[in-house]
């Protein structure tokens, strides 16, 4: 019973998860006409930055930390994405498509490096 109980939760909650970033690329298609994957990339970077940050504090079963990063996560999210609208808000055609394969490169180079450092430096200095 208690299996089957934690495969229902999980299954919610996964379920939760694609309907949001369902309801998100409807949501920009309806008003913009376009289909935004960028999006992904950014939720990318703050899970990968979130369970970082929560396996290094002390793991997802403790409270504070699964909050800490968490709170990591969106904020992480928030940056990138407000960082990406501001470039790509002034830019059309070609050189659009040239940001938005820069930010992707950056994501798979430069986001493990800068977060492994980081939560490096965390961890050093308690």
């Amino acid at each position: 019973m208690a299996r089957f109980v934690f495969l229902t939760i999980d299954g919610v909650a996964t379920g939760a998860v694609y309907a949001a970033f369902a309801l998100s690329l409807v949501l920009i298609w309806r008003a913009a006409r376009i289909v935004n994957f960028a999006q992904g990339a950014i939720s990318v970077a703050a899970a990968y930055l979130a369970w970082t940050v929560g396996s290094r504090v002390g793991g997802w079963w403790v409270a504070r930390p699964a909050a800490l990063a968490l709170l990591a996560g969106v904020l992480a999210a928030l940056l990138v994405g407000a960082l990406l609208g501001l470039v790509a808000a002034r830019l059309r055609g070609p050189y659009l498509a040239g940001v938005t394969l820069a930010w992707g490169t950056l994501f798979v180079v430069a986001v493990p490096i800068v977060t492994s450092d980081v939560v490096s430096a965390v961890d050093a200095n308690p």
